[in-house]
């Protein structure tokens, strides 16, 4: 293996350490990501991804209290969260760099699939659970298609299936539509 660093596999938030050999020597500038943050730095609406060439060798811990008072442009490029380290968090889409980590907390959803359904599912089961079991009290199936799911599931499937979390995100981070693809709730919701 060389001079590779181990990557410890995290769970829960952690931080860079800001004192090991990769730490001190910055972004790699070769992988994926930092090519992407150097081509799309005006574009990235929650701040650099986390280089993934020259990986923290020794994260931090990150505590509630110490994560809420990090400011929320600044946590996506500071937080490793699990094995997010290993995948980059970008993709281009029909012409757009997309980010697919959580505006809110920084996250990438599930680290070795980035893409909308997991970032939708994510916004609604932890961030927007609450708003739309208030726009969708019902618990007779979903009102946009035949599944019978009741309860979370139901919010679950509402929220990330016909994209119904759209109606709370701002816009700069809403996920554009691939060709052919599932259409936007914020369209066709009356305000």
């Amino acid at each position: 293996m060389g001079d590779t660093p181990t990557i410890p596999t995290l769970r829960g938030r952690y931080g860079r350490c800001h004192h090991c050999s990769n730490c001190q020597k910055g972004p790699c500038t070769r992988c994926d990501v930092c090519n992407i943050n150097t081509l799309y730095l005006d574009e990235l609406n929650l701040g650099q991804g986390q280089c993934i060439g020259n990986p923290c060798e020794a994260p931090i811990k990150l505590l509630v209290k110490d994560f809420v008072t990090i400011p929320k442009h600044a946590r996506a490029w500071m937080v490793i969260h699990r094995t997010e380290q290993k995948k980059v968090p970008f993709k281009i889409v029909r012409g757009r760099i997309v980010d697919f980590r959580c505006h809110i907390c920084g996250v990438l959803p599930q680290p070795k699939k980035a893409n909308w359904s997991n970032l939708y599912d994510h916004y609604a089961t932890l961030h927007y659970k609450d708003e739309l079991r208030d726009l969708y009290p019902s618990d007779n199936g979903c009102p946009f298609c035949p599944s019978k799911r009741k309860g979370a599931q139901l919010l679950r499937h509402i929220g990330q299936v016909h994209r119904a979390v759209e109606q709370f995100l701002p816009e700069e981070f809403r996920l554009p539509v691939k060709e052919g693809g599932k259409t936007s709730l914020v369209e066709h919701v009356p305000e």
